[in-house]
């Protein structure tokens, strides 16, 4: 069971593109992979945040009435170009309807 909880390095390999750990560290990183390092220095990471990060996983239940509407303000980002009012936001949070 403790080998099946943990990516093998094999596994690291694979799932980064890169045998060295500094390497693989880096793209760990950048893939949003928590990873933590052994005494003798090599990576460790966990096969269920692997999963849950990737989305093969589902860390549990989701109520949909309790997640966020965040339309309004991805609109904003694409479109404002940094000239954001608070009377813009408003204005495109009244038109656009919460996600069911």
């Amino acid at each position: 069971m403790f080998g099946a909880m943990f990516l093998s390095a094999d596994e690291l390999v694979e799932l980064t593109g890169r045998r060295r750990r500094e390497a693989q560290a880096q793209a760990l990183r950048m893939m949003g992979i928590e990873r933590k390092m052994r005494a003798g220095g090599r990576l460790v990471v966990s096969r269920r945040h692997v999963e849950q990060v990737l989305g093969v996983a589902s860390a549990g239940p989701v109520d949909v009435d309790a997640m966020n509407d965040w339309s309004a303000a991805l609109w904003l980002l694409a479109h404002a170009d940094g000239k954001v009012t608070e009377k813009i936001y408003r204005r495109r949070a009244e038109r656009v309807k919460p996600l069911r």
